[in-house]
């Protein structure tokens, strides 16, 4: 992650994404929420800096390569090389962060790398967002069909936005784009409403049903046993720590 604090009065916003960073419950640091990745700023009540150094007092295994960089006097910021702009396995964004008015910082204009997602990597939904995905679908635990319906019966007043915020709290797993296009139970056409009903009626069942269906297929592709079976009872961690079930 390399950030640099901007007092422009225009800071870019109309070329790229503005977010709102915001105190958290006791106002000891705030926090930017960014899809599935969450960014904290911790007031720093020490000296000051002048060069890019550790944040003053952090175990240096945890933040080793996180790094202050003290906002420059008298010139603008610049990079001339961002994260991920030469490899093929990490992605960059960028975007502008805004803070509390009481908090005193300035907007930030972040720019972040996302590696890409590796095959039989299992995670909620939103977390794969924005990651390059180099020949993989994200098959998603039960079905976003089954889910919707599971919602429907059980959580009939959201707005499609809730709706849309429960899909990506739903484990999913990155498989060979063959595999799921061919072998999926709920791949396009084949999952039709009534399927997804059959689905949300129990979650658990549907998700052991979606992959029994593709597991032969990624044992052809080399994939064993253990690697399946782990990548399986992750999905019903997932599922279960999500509330689904």
């Amino acid at each position: 992650i390399h950030g640099f604090h901007t007092f422009s009065h225009y800071g870019g916003e109309d070329r790229v994404a503005v977010r709102q960073a915001n105190w958290n419950a006791d106002k000891s640091a705030m926090e930017a929420r960014l899809g599935g990745l969450t960014i904290t700023w911790t007031p720093n009540n020490g000296p000051l800096v002048t060069a890019p150094t550790t944040y003053p007092g952090a175990r240096p295994d945890v933040l080793e390569n996180i790094l202050v960089h003290p906002i420059p006097t008298g010139r603008n910021s610049q990079v001339t090389t961002y994260p991920g702009h030469d490899a093929e396995d990490i992605t960059w964004q960028d975007v502008i962060l805004t803070f509390p008015a009481d908090s005193g910082v300035p907007p930030l204009y972040l720019v972040f790398a996302k590696p890409a997602v590796e095959v039989l990597e299992v995670d909620t939904y939103g977390a794969f967002t924005g990651r390059p995905r180099n020949g993989l679908h994200v098959d998603h635990m039960p079905s976003q069909g089954a889910i919707r319906r599971y919602l429907e019966f059980h959580l009939a007043e959201l707005t499609p936005e809730e709706v849309d915020k429960y899909l990506s709290k739903v484990a999913s797993i990155a498989i060979p784009a063959k595999v799921h296009q061919k072998f999926s139970q709920t791949y396009g056409g084949r999952n039709t409403r009534q399927k997804q009903q059959l689905d949300a009626a129990n979650l658990r069942s549907a998700v052991n049903n979606n992959f029994d269906a593709i597991k032969p297929y990624l044992l052809e592709e080399g994939f064993t046993e253990t690697q399946l079976g782990d990548a399986r009872a992750l999905m019903h961690t997932i599922n279960e720590q999500q509330g689904w079930y």
